[in-house]
């Protein structure tokens, strides 16, 4: 091993790409290895602490599912567990952040109340939401996300897949008929089969530019065991989504990143769907993620950049439509605003004044630190 490593940037960098658990148990898989004492023990802690509230995400997780099916609302878990307890072993491999679960956008009252009974508190949207404009949160965001002080574990509760509902636009019916159970402690868990995960964590990979090496461990792991029945299956799903040069690109990046030969989907009906601009900027984007939260006015040229990409993931015209629209109107404008769904053009309207002025505070706040 090089003796001329940053540790320091070698450990804030396993920090923001959420992989400390895989570089631990690698650490201990290595023992000779020449890296320092103070690094080994920095990662040995934190894989502790990671895999304790590991097992909390897997008894929150199986109390919500049996709630919710106790309520009689359907329920699917997108990603944590439902990855982790497949295609990780141990499971604690993977680290956990939060519990993503999504439920018919009809029944997000009734699973808001199930939530609440089971001691989540709402901090993202971080202020009440008027009856009146219940509709315009639905319209612009596609969950909303809790806490629990008991134990820390987080949860966003769902009811579409992204807030852009061309990204994937599978509506929820079409997503049950892709889903299987996974036994989780004792329990049956629904999560979705894997060709339908695979595609879902490409997607939600591909939307963020994949700045995190997390996703990308996902992915590689699922390729391990995918079958060739199954990689068919994934393509001819992505033809008829649209999805296919999401999928295209974000296979040529991972083997380029993990410098892997053309794999099984390495197909006439893939290939010629990679974006090449498109694989540049994710790339880019793994070595220096831009900013979208609490952005100051010189991060706006990477905004800009960030917003071209997005647009270019697909080429249907609503996407791309729906991908303007939710640049303008922002979420926290609801708080402003307060106005209902078939005002939405004015949330449109209003929407860079009003983030125009948070950037204006987040600059003097800085400036007077």
């Amino acid at each position: 091993m090089r003796n001329d490593i940053d540790w320091r940037k070698f450990t804030e960098l396993a920090k923001r790409h959420r992989v400390e658990c895989l570089v631990a148990l690698n650490l201990a898989a290595h023992k000779s290895a020449n890296v320092p004492g103070t690094v080994r023990d920095h990662f040995a802690k934190r894989l502790r602490r990671h895999s304790v509230y590991s097992l909390d995400v897997a008894r929150a997780t199986i109390a919500l599912t049996e709630a919710f099916s106790d309520a009689g609302i359907p329920s699917i878990l997108l990603k944590g567990h439902a990855v982790s307890a497949r295609f990780y072993h141990p499971l604690t491999a993977r680290q956990c952040i939060d519990i993503d679960i999504l439920i018919p956008e009809e029944d997000l009252t009734r699973a808001r109340s199930v939530v609440a009974s089971l001691g989540f508190e709402q901090y993202s949207p971080d202020f009440a939401v008027r009856p009146g404009c219940e509709d315009t949160l639905r319209a612009l965001a596609s969950d909303i996300a809790y806490r629990r002080a008991s134990d820390g574990v987080q949860l966003e509760l769902h009811w579409r897949l992204d807030r852009n509902p061309y990204l994937l636009n599978w509506d929820f019916d079409a997503m049950r008929a892709l889903t299987t159970h996974i036994p989780l402690a004792g329990a049956k868990v629904p999560v979705l089969e894997t060709p339908a995960q695979l595609t879902y964590l490409i997607c939600h990979g591909a939307k963020h530019a994949w700045f995190r090496l997390k996703w990308l461990a996902d992915i590689y792991r699922m390729l391990d065991v995918l079958t060739d029945e199954q990689s068919d299956r994934i393509a001819r799903m992505s033809q008829r989504d649209g999805t296919i040069r999401m999928i295209a690109t974000s296979l040529q990046l991972i083997r380029t990143v993990y410098d892997l030969p053309a794999n099984k989907f390495a197909t006439e009906q893939i290939i010629p769907h990679e974006d090449p601009q498109l694989l540049d900027h994710m790339l880019r984007s793994i070595e220096a993620p831009a900013k979208h939260g609490g952005i100051r006015f010189k991060d706006l040229g990477n905004l800009l950049k960030s917003t071209r990409y997005l647009i270019n993931l697909r080429s249907d015209i609503r996407y791309k439509r729906s991908v303007v629209m939710l640049l303008l109107a922002d979420v926290r404008d609801i708080r402003n605003i307060q106005l209902s769904r078939k005002w939405l053009w004015l949330y449109v309207l209003l929407g860079p004044c009003l983030a125009a002025v948070r950037v204006c505070k987040n600059e003097i706040n800085r400036a007077g630190r």
